[in-house]
């Protein structure tokens, strides 16, 4: 599965972020993501109806050539044992929850309503100059992994950055109680 959580332009709708491949490099680091991520790039591109830019001010073909910025959340379950487990992988702020038995026991990548900011680490769909070390990236952020055991009857709830916060916000009023 896959979530992102981005904002998107009437001229660009529909290609601000796509379909993302999950494998088992993907749990790696920046470069493998990268490695990846480049071939989509060049097809969001292809995507965009540049020519629809002739009548729209610069500062929207601007924009459009900027690209559109995203967070991530991925997953995939994985068989070990007999036993299955939830693989995870995140940039920024789109939140996973697994509940059980009425028990939040994962909250993957915030925490708590205080890891939330207005400046989360995220993916663009076009190479970026990065200032720190003038190299060109598309990750801008902290690539965040987690991996956990999940059981018949779990609850796995993906959720925007606003609704992430309100559910852990709300956590301590609630029948559900935080692990």
């Amino acid at each position: 599965f896959q979530a992102e959580d981005g904002i998107r332009d009437k001229l660009v709708t529909g290609v601000q972020t796509c379909a993302l491949p999950i494998s088992d490099d993907s749990f790696a680091d920046s470069d493998e993501m990268e490695s990846w991520l480049k071939p989509i790039q060049k097809e969001w591109d292809r995507g965009i109806p540049w020519q629809k830019f002739e009548n729209e001010p610069t500062s929207r073909l601007k924009k459009a050539k900027d690209g559109g910025k995203a967070t991530f959340l991925g997953g995939k379950i994985d068989l070990n044992d007999g036993k299955k487990y939830l693989r995870l992988l995140a940039v920024g702020d789109t939140n996973l929850f697994l509940v059980r038995n009425n028990e939040n026991i994962l909250s993957f990548p915030m925490k708590s309503p205080e890891d939330f900011d207005d400046s989360p680490d995220q993916i663009s769909s076009v190479e970026k100059e990065n200032l720190e070390d003038n190299t060109k990236k598309s990750i801008f952020g902290e690539i965040k992994t987690a991996t956990v055991e999940v059981f018949e009857n779990d609850i796995v709830v993906g959720a925007t950055d606003a609704v992430s916060k309100w559910y852990l916000s709300s956590l301590d009023s609630t029948h559900i109680s935080q692990k």
